[in-house]
C-alpha cells in the first residue's frame, strides 16, 4: 500500500519514522583512519564514526589514496559523544555519521552539521537566455541540443524496466563508483506511476533518459540514465539535452519548480556544480535523516588544505552556510573577493564564510552573504569559533 503513495505522502511518514533512528543504532563503529594527506602528502589522521560507505566520502577527499585503518570499538550512540571528546584532540579531523535527531540532542555545538545529501531546485520559468549570456558552457549546452537532440519523447511506467536496467544502473556506477548508492526498482517504479520517463534519442534509438514524478505544481528529476553508461553519449551531450528538454516540459506543463534532487555536500561536488550552471538553488532536505558531525581541533595543515579543495555546505540556525579557505597572502581587494564569490556561491546559501590568512581591510565592500574571516580568529579552535563569527556578522 505504502508503494502506491505519492512521495510528498512518504517524506511524512519517514520524518515521523526519523524520531525512532536513535534506538536503531545500537553499536557504532569507530575507527582511526591514517595516511598521507591529499594536498601536501604529509600524514594525516582521522577519527571516524559511522557506517561504510557514508564515513568514506570525506575519507576520500581527505587523505591522498587509501589510508590504514584501526578498530577501535563498536559503542551505543548514547555513549559515542563522550568517546569521541576523549579521543578527538589526537585527530586532525573527527567525522560522525549520525541521525539528526540524535546530533540535536546528544553532541555539543563543537560540531559542523553537515547534511549526507542537500537538495537542489530550479524556480520558474528558467529563463534560458540570461543563463546562456552567463554561462559559456550553458551556451554550447543549448546551441548543441538544439542542433543534435532537437526531439524528446515522453513515456509511463511501460518502459520503467528498459530504463531501469539499461540506463539507470550503468550510469549510476558508472559516476559513482565505489560510493555509488543505487535507488531500488520498487521506489523508482512508485515515482513513475505520477510522472514519466522523458527520452533522447539518436537515430530514432532512445540514448538516454530522465524519470519524473509530478506532485501538484513541482517536478521532481528522480533519477536519469544513459543508454549502457556509455560515455560517448555523455560527450555528445545528452545529459545537458536532457535537462535542456525537462525545463521545457515544466514550462509547457505550468510547473513552478523543477526539483533535481540530491548533491554531495560541497561547493566542488561535480554534479552540483553542475546543477548550478543551469540556475540550481540549494535548499535544505527533510527527508535526509543523517548528518555527518564534522570536528577539527586546530583549522591549519590538513584541514586547512582540505577545505581549499572540499568547501562544505553545513547546517547554522535555520539555513545553509559553506565554509572555504583560501591559501592568500596578498590583501583583499574588492574585485578578488567577487571573483571568489562568482567561483563559489550557489544560491540558496545564507552565508559563505572564506577562512583565509590575507589582510581583511575593516571597510572593504564585499559581495552580499560572502563573508572573509581571519584565519588567525580561527586557527586555535574548532568550528564553535566559526560559529561565533557567523554570528557576529549576522549581528552587523
Amino acid at each position: 500500500m505504502l508503494t502506491r503513495l505519492p512521495s510528498s505522502t512518504l517524506d511524512r511518514v519517514k520524518r515521523y519514522l526519523s524520531c525512532l533512528m536513535p534506538l536503531t543504532q545500537t553499536r557504532v563503529p569507530v575507527v582511526w583512519l591514517r595516511g598521507a594527506s591529499r594536498t601536501s602528502g604529509r600524514p594525516a589522521t582521522m577519527l571516524a564514526a559511522g557506517t561504510e560507505p557514508w564515513v568514506s566520502y570525506l575519507a576520500a577527499r581527505f587523505f591522498a589514496g587509501t589510508p590504514q585503518r584501526e578498530a577501535l570499538d563498536r559503542v551505543s550512540i548514547w555513549r559515542l559523544p563522550r568517546l569521541l571528546r576523549t579521543l578527538r584532540p589526537a585527530a586532525d579531523l573527527t567525522a560522525v555519521r549520525v541521525d539528526r535527531l540524535s546530533a540535536r540532542l546528544l553532541f555539543d555545538d563543537d560540531y559542523l552539521t553537515v547534511p549526507e545529501w542537500v537538495g537542489t531546485r530550479l524556480l520558474m520559468p528558467v529563463d534560458l537566455a540570461l543563463l546562456a549570456k552567463r554561462s559559456n558552457s550553458v551556451a554550447d549546452d543549448i546551441r548543441r541540443t538544439r542542433r543534435d537532440w532537437p526531439q524528446c519523447d515522453i513515456s509511463g511506467p511501460e518502459a520503467f524496466d528498459d530504463f531501469y536496467r539499461r540506463m539507470y544502473l550503468p550510469y549510476t556506477r558508472l559516476r559513482h563508483g565505489s560510493r555509488t548508492h543505487v535507488r531500488s526498482a520498487s521506489s523508482l517504479r512508485q515515482a513513475v506511476r505520477h510522472g514519466g520517463i522523458l527520452w533522447v534519442c539518436n537515430a530514432g534509438k532512445r540514448v538516454a533518459g530522465g524519470l519524473f514524478e509530478r506532485n501538484g505544481g513541482k517536478l521532481d528529476w528522480v533519477a536519469i540514465g544513459v543508454a549502457d553508461g556509455n560515455v560517448e553519449w555523455l560527450k555528445k551531450g545528452a545529459v545537458a539535452a536532457l535537462y535542456f528538454h525537462l525545463i521545457d516540459y515544466a514550462r509547457q506543463h505550468g510547473c513552478t519548480q523543477i526539483d533535481l534532487r540530491g548533491s554531495r555536500p560541497s561547493l566542488a561536488d561535480g554534479l552540483l556544480r553542475y546543477k548550478r550552471k543551469w540556475g540550481a538553488a540549494l535548499y535544505e532536505r527533510r527527508d535526509v535523516f543523517w548528518s555527518t558531525l564534522v570536528h577539527w581541533n586546530r583549522l591549519d595543515g590538513a584541514v586547512m588544505q582540505f577545505l581549499s579543495h572540499t568547501p562544505l555546505i553545513f547546517s547554522h540556525g535555520d539555513a545553509l552556510s559553506a565554509i572555504a579557505t583560501v591559501e592568500r597572502q596578498m590583501p583583499w581587494t574588492t574585485a578578488d573577493l567577487q571573483q571568489a564569490h562568482d567561483q563559489l556561491w550557489i544560491a540558496g546559501l545564507r552565508r559563505l564564510c572564506l577562512v583565509t590568512g590575507a589582510e581583511l581591510p575593516a571597510t572593504l565592500p564585499r559581495p552580499q552573504g560572502t563573508w572573509p574571516i581571519a584565519l588567525k580568529t580561527l586557527s586555535e579552535a574548532g568550528p564553535r569559533a566559526l560559529f561565533k563569527s557567523i554570528d557576529q556578522s549576522v549581528a552587523h
